[in-house]
């Protein structure tokens, strides 16, 4: 699939692919970095959006990451500009209909991830491990620091139990913002985080941090603790100063 947005002289052009007959998809990055699915039916010049949903999480329910101000569902093709950069947060200079059959036959969730692996490139979340390391390259325990799509910062630990499961030790902000309004003797829990127990694996982590802290890795790399030649005590874990 070919880029979903062209440039054309520094003119922004928003690019939709064909599904079927009158039948056309496409992806928006917003003006905030938000990444949006839409999906419409062309018929006699007025379009009709059938789907519309933020792409850069996952989404947990029918109309779950719809975007809010998206009101208008029926409009006709001149209108189409007017209304992406209204209620999506994106201007755009014109919008092309594609005749390329190519990523027809695809699903939307390819058609997606296709766009993310061509468009965005990788966003690696460093893992510093501690303690033994397992056959699956993986350290008893890891933690990590990292700032999410709300630009939170989050402090993230995690280790594997006698059974071979995965175990959420810790999960607090650990930004300005979160000691503000920090409750003495408790640390704040980063919101979304539903899992406690979980499949020690690089995948498994990599979707906790994903789908529920809100943020948008794409590889994992694992460090040893012991091979970082840093003096400094408390130690930085991926740029910030973490006291326990």
């Amino acid at each position: 699939m070919k880029q979903a947005k062209a440039q054309a002289g520094g003119r922004a052009i928003l690019m939709l692919y064909p599904v079927s007959a009158g039948l056309y998809r496409g992806m928006i990055k917003t003006n905030h970095g938000r990444l949006i699915f839409i999906k419409l039916r062309v018929e006699r010049g007025v379009c009709q959006i059938t789907d519309c949903f933020y792409a850069d999480r996952n989404r947990r329910g029918t109309g779950a990451a719809a975007p809010k101000r998206l009101t208008t569902r029926s409009c006709t093709k001149q209108e189409l500009v007017q209304v992406i950069a209204k209620e999506l947060d994106r201007q755009y200079e014109s919008i092309r209909f594609s005749g390329v059959q190519a990523s027809a036959a695809c699903t939307d969730d390819t058609f997606i991830a296709a766009y993310k692996q061509q468009n965005e490139g990788n966003r690696m979340l460093l893992l510093i491990g501690h303690g033994a390391q397992g056959q699956d390259t993986l350290f008893d325990r890891m933690e990590t620091c990292f700032q999410n799509r709300s630009c939170r910062s989050i402090h993230l630990q995690v280790r594997r139990r006698a059974d071979g499961r995965g175990e959420i030790e810790c999960c607090r902000y650990c930004d300005a913002r979160s000691k503000r309004y920090r409750t003495p003797g408790r640390e704040q829990t980063a919101s979304g985080l539903y899992s406690h127990l979980f499949p020690y694996t690089k995948a498994e982590i990599l979707r906790i941090v994903n789908e529920e802290l809100n943020a948008d890795f794409t590889v994992v790399m694992v460090v040893d603790d012991s091979q970082l030649q840093i003096a400094q005590q408390p130690k930085p874990i991926c740029g910030y100063r973490i006291r326990q």
